[in-house]
């Protein structure tokens, strides 16, 4: 007997890693739809202008994620329907989160924790730099 293949999707937001929506098995997330909206986020450009505005006090010497890096998780978390950072447990290693946030699903490392993103959005040291015109 034949094997059909299955149909494939293709992405160009991460050009150096090819990837495929294969609907086959493998590596699985729930949150496959957050690669659309990383396509998105790589034509417009919203997060980058946002996270160039975006003054948050930290130690930069002992930072693991950039505010780039930081917002794009949480963003693209709440865009997937999880409002809480504590679910973030999890989430830090799921292969759609990281994958529209441009880490290796299998190999890169894991998205920031939860204390972490927790610690930056409730900051209300957060706010705009000087810079902005907000």
């Amino acid at each position: 007997m034949r094997h059909a293949h299955s149909p494939q999707v293709r992405f160009g937001f991460l050009p150096e890693v090819e990837i495929r929506a294969a609907f086959d098995g493998a590596a699985v997330t729930s949150d496959a739809g957050l690669l659309l909206v990383a396509q998105l986020e790589e034509e417009v450009g919203l997060f980058r202008s946002l996270a160039a505005v975006i003054d948050v006090p930290r130690q930069l010497s002992k930072c693991r994620h950039s505010t780039l890096e930081l917002l794009t998780q949480r963003v693209m978390a709440l865009v997937a329907g999880y409002e809480d950072c504590n679910d973030h447990t999890l989430l830090r290693r799921d292969p759609g989160l990281k994958t529209a946030t441009k880490r290796r699903a299998l190999s890169g490392a894991d998205l920031a924790s939860q204390p972490t993103l927790s610690m930056t959005t409730t900051s209300s040291a957060a706010t705009p730099s000087a810079g902005s015109t907000s």
